[in-house]
């Protein structure tokens, strides 16, 4: 054979090569995007995006994560956060359960409990294993996304 055409294949060689990694590259790439995304759906509870949260009711406000400053209004019923599409509060985090926090309102108090996930719910930092009430000021850790409790 003759050496330029060997040549030439093996340069044809590299260069699929290299087209093959960016590929897979781009591939984890865009895969590790879309898993720390989180998506918020909202059936009952309204679902606003704003920076500010001036709530005039029990409001929950996200602090940190991908949708930092969208608000939701806290009315009755009870409210579940996790990965499955029931939930009020769907998050796409590899770090939430299916079904892995509940809001309950009892009386004029809201609550929060963990659904038995498996990373846990956080409270002020703080790992709860039984329902905890809630105040103005809290801050609620679900995955990688944080709450404010607001007044």
């Amino acid at each position: 054979m003759n050496e330029l055409l060997l040549t030439a294949i093996r340069f044809g060689f590299l260069a699929l090569l290299w087209i093959f990694l960016a590929i897979v590259v781009s591939a984890l790439r865009r895969d590790l995007r879309v898993s720390q995304g989180v998506a918020v759906y909202a059936k009952s509870p309204k679902v606003q995006r704003q920076r500010t949260a001036n709530l005039r009711s029990t409001g929950l406000v996200i602090v940190d994560g991908p949708l930092v400053g969208a608000t939701m209004t806290l009315s009755a019923g009870d409210i579940t956060i996790g990965r499955a599409p029931d939930c009020s509060i769907v998050l796409t985090d590899d770090y939430v359960s299916s079904k892995h926090t509940r809001m309950r309102k009892v009386d004029d108090t809201w609550f929060v409990e963990d659904l038995e996930s498996t990373n846990g719910t956080w409270v002020n930092r703080k790992r709860i294993t039984a329902p905890m009430a809630l105040t103005p000021g809290m801050s609620i850790s679900v995955g990688r996304t944080n709450f404010r409790i607001t007044s």
